[in-house]
């Protein structure tokens, strides 16, 4: 009878808001996505994500190693073509560490305020989500004084390019490992 009512009150057309659905047990959202279409579509994201923050970690870490071998010519000075490649590399590794806060942020938030929960996921969660924002002020401000020509401070590369991809490697295979489940 509750089902009857409801299709009655609500005019042809007009979906239910996220809020009704979920207090009437439907399965579907106001954009008309199943459930199981739903759970699908997030695996995607979170494939794509893992697979984008994995492709990064790797071309750091390759290109980190292989720099001193073709950045110098033979009067010591670094070519312009090395410094295109962390050019490119650099925007790459802006966006996984705004794709690494939001899903560290979302990580660390599923383990906030569970008294029940396990020590270690929390842990590993916090320390994902504050590695992620210290990388982040470490790599914001260098990177800015690099695209500007101003920056000397070698040291703090060395960090962010060594950091960087373990971080972003983890977080791609948490986030790999979330959709096998």
């Amino acid at each position: 009878m509750t089902e009857m009512v409801q299709a009655v009150s609500i005019p042809y057309g007009l979906e239910q808001s996220p809020r009704a659905s979920r207090a009437t047990g439907s399965r579907h959202n106001h954009s008309g996505i199943t459930g199981s279409d739903e759970a699908e579509l997030k695996m995607a994201v979170h494939k794509l994500m893992s697979a984008y923050l994995l492709l990064v970690a790797v071309a750091v870490a390759v290109h980190f190693m292989v720099f001193p071998l073709y950045a110098y010519d033979s009067g010591g000075e670094i070519m312009d073509a090395a410094h295109n490649v962390w050019h490119v590399l650099d925007v790459l590794m802006a966006a996984g560490l705004v794709l690494m806060m939001l899903t560290t942020w979302r990580e660390k938030r599923r383990y906030e305020g569970d008294s029940s929960v396990d020590l270690r996921p929390w842990l590993r969660s916090n320390v994902m989500f504050y590695g992620t924002v210290l990388l982040a002020l470490a790599f914001v401000p260098n990177w800015f004084e690099y695209a500007w020509g101003s920056n000397s401070k070698p040291i703090v590369w060395h960090v962010i390019d060594t950091a960087l991809p373990l971080m972003f490697a983890v977080e791609a295979h948490r986030l790999w490992r979330a959709t096998s489940v």
